[in-house]
């Protein structure tokens, strides 16, 4: 059955550092949840992910795996990790080379004494699931990066976790191989319907696989939702950088009007997303595809912005275009499906954006 984690006031403080691992997180992660702990090297989300798997014990805080049956929760914050019933999948695989596919996959069960027939068959059953199945007998050594991992996965399956923890399961593999391999370990997770902790940097694997996305700083979680809500909806100026691509320009809001307005170096723009509250100094945050090359005649009432070409690199589907604006500030716009001649630099251009998109975020 699925567990709920939940994380309360959780601390890891290394001495003689001053300034803790892990400062005082408090986390829920639904049963059955792809959830990702997203964030830039040292911010603290391995230190958190081996708190929950038991290899590193919290100075304070604790952590419950809660069910229907107890909603409570057990409490598994001093517990060792072969009596929490969670499985790991580390960066580096941890493959066996001297034993085959099997026994490596194996090997949890065998540790468990579960017997032989029901051994062979789960081992199998978690082969399968991963599509390995066929490569049985191998070594590891005679197997690729992306099929190690997927060994890996399979050893950490085949023991019915409660939890399945994945520390930067794909860092090691090519581009390409880590964008095939996103959809696989989704399919293998949701379909399985373990609680599934996943940590990484890597923002195109959090926006793409996750359901849940914490992201972290400094040892804090200071953003957690679903991953669209994060990127069209980013609470800080780190969150909106960090997830992608976006201009910043100085906001002042206006609320004299019926619409919601903010006066920019770009001009005054209509906006529908609500102001932080309390906050005195605003930016704006426009992402590149969300701002969109107009011709003049067709130029909208609101949200129209004038500028000049600075910069255009074609990259085929879009061009990456920078566009100088008032005030000495600039914008950089996906262009979707570019014309092949490429625009010269100082060309007058239009731009307009929804006002869904002109996000208002604390200065």
């Amino acid at each position: 059955m699925s567990k709920t984690i939940i994380i309360q006031g959780l601390v890891k403080q290394y001495a003689p550092v001053i300034t803790p691992a892990v400062d005082r997180v408090s986390l829920r992660v639904s049963a059955g949840d792809l959830f990702f702990l997203l964030g830039p090297s040292g911010c603290g989300k391995t230190t958190l992910l081996r708190m929950i798997a038991g290899f590193i014990e919290p100075t304070a805080g604790t952590i419950r795996l809660a069910d229907n049956a107890d909603p409570h929760g057990r409490d598994v914050t001093h517990l060792p990790p072969n009596k929490r019933n969670t499985g790991m999948v580390f960066q580096s695989y941890a493959l066996w080379p001297h034993m085959t596919v099997f026994d490596n996959v194996a090997f949890g069960l065998s540790v468990r004494k579960v017997p032989k027939d029901e051994l062979k068959r789960r081992t199998t059953e978690a082969l399968e699931m991963v599509q390995m199945g066929q490569y049985a007998q191998r070594k590891p050594n005679a197997l690729s990066g992306g099929q190690q991992q997927r060994v890996a996965l399979a050893r950490a399956l085949v023991i019915r976790p409660d939890v399945l923890l994945l520390d930067e399961p794909l860092s090691n593999l090519d581009a390409k191989l880590r964008v095939d391999l996103r959809a696989e370990i989704r399919r293998i997770c949701k379909t399985s319907g373990i609680t599934t902790v996943y940590v990484t940097h890597d923002q195109k694997e959090a926006l793409s696989m996750a359901d849940q996305v914490a992201i972290m700083q400094n040892g804090r979680v200071i953003q957690q939702g679903p991953p669209g809500v994060l990127y069209r909806a980013p609470a800080s100026r780190f969150v909106a950088e960090f997830l992608g691509e976006t201009s910043f320009l100085p906001g002042t809001l206006d609320r004299s009007g019926t619409a919601l307005t903010v006066s920019t170096p770009a001009g005054t723009l209509t906006t529908t997303n609500p102001p932080p509250e309390g906050v005195a100094a605003l930016l704006v945050s426009l992402r590149p595809e969300a701002l969109r090359v107009i011709d003049d005649a067709a130029t909208p009432a609101r949200n129209t912005i004038a500028g000049t070409i600075e910069d255009s690199v074609y990259l085929g589907e879009i061009a990456q275009l920078t566009v100088k604006i008032g005030g000495g500030h600039t914008l950089r716009v996906a262009q979707l499906n570019p014309a092949l001649t490429r625009p010269t630099p100082g060309t007058p251009v239009s731009l307009t954006i929804d006002p869904q998109d002109v996000v208002l975020i604390p200065a």
